[in-house]
C-alpha cells in the first residue's frame, strides 16, 4: 500500500522494475548452480543473420522497459497505449530472438530449453496481458476478475524478464561469435 499509495510514480516504477530484476537475479543464480551448468558449455558457432548474441542481449533490456511501461500505466503515469505498443515491440522481439534460436541451435539442449521457454512464457503473458485489459474494462461489474488477471499478468511478466535473461546467459555461455573463432579457423572457412 504504501508503494501504490504514499510513493510519487517514479519511485513506484523503479520499485517495480527492481523487484523484477531481483526475481531475476536468483533465477539465474539458480542457473549458474545447476548441475548442467557445472557440466560446461556446449560451444556452438552462431553463424545466421542476425547474430544471436547481440539479439539475445537486446531481449531482457527491452522486456524491463515494457515492465516499466505497465508500472507507469498502473501508477497513472501513462496512458496504456504505451504499453500496448511495447508490448507489440517486445513481443516481436522476442518471436525473433526465440526462433532464431530454435532455427540456429535446435538440436543444442539448453538453448532449446532456454528459447521454448522463454517463448511459452512469453506467449502466455501477452494472453494474459489481452486478458487483463479486457477484465479492466469490466471492472465496475467484476472487480475480481480485474484484480486476478492483473495480479497473474505481473507474477508472469516476472517470469518472462527472467526466462529471457536466462536465454541470454546461455546465449553469451554457449554460443560463439564469428569475431571469437581463433583466425586459423576463419580463415578455413573463407578457402572453402
Amino acid at each position: 500500500l504504501t508503494v501504490k499509495l504514499l510513493t510519487p510514480p517514479p519511485v513506484s516504477i523503479l520499485h517495480t522494475c527492481l523487484a523484477q530484476l531481483f526475481f531475476s537475479l536468483t533465477v539465474a543464480i539458480a542457473v549458474f548452480t545447476s548441475r548442467s551448468w557445472h557440466a560446461g558449455p556446449a560451444i556452438a558457432d552462431d553463424h545466421g543473420w542476425p547474430k544471436l548474441r547481440p539479439l539475445a542481449a537486446i531481449a531482457p533490456a527491452l522486456v524491463l522497459a515494457q515492465i516499466a511501461l505497465g508500472a507507469a500505466f498502473r501508477q497513472h503515469a501513462l496512458s496504456v497505449m504505451p504499453h500496448v505498443i511495447g508490448a507489440t515491440v517486445v513481443g516481436v522481439a522476442i518471436l525473433l530472438v526465440g526462433i532464431l534460436t530454435l532455427h540456429q541451435f535446435g538440436e543444442h539442449a539448453a538453448l532449446r530449453r532456454a528459447a521454448l521457454a522463454m517463448l511459452g512464457v512469453t506467449f502466455l503473458q501477452v494472453m494474459l496481458g489481452m486478458s487483463a485489459y479486457v477484465a479492466r474494462m469490466h471492472a465496475d461489474r467484476r472487480p475480481g476478475e480485474m484484480v486476478v488477471t492483473t495480479v497473474v499478468h505481473l507474477a508472469v511478466g516476472a517470469l518472462t524478464l527472467a526466462s529471457s535473461i536466462v536465454l541470454a546467459i546461455q546465449v553469451r555461455r554457449n554460443v560463439r561469435s564469428q569475431a571469437a573463432q581463433p583466425a586459423d579457423s576463419r580463415q578455413a572457412v573463407v578457402i572453402s
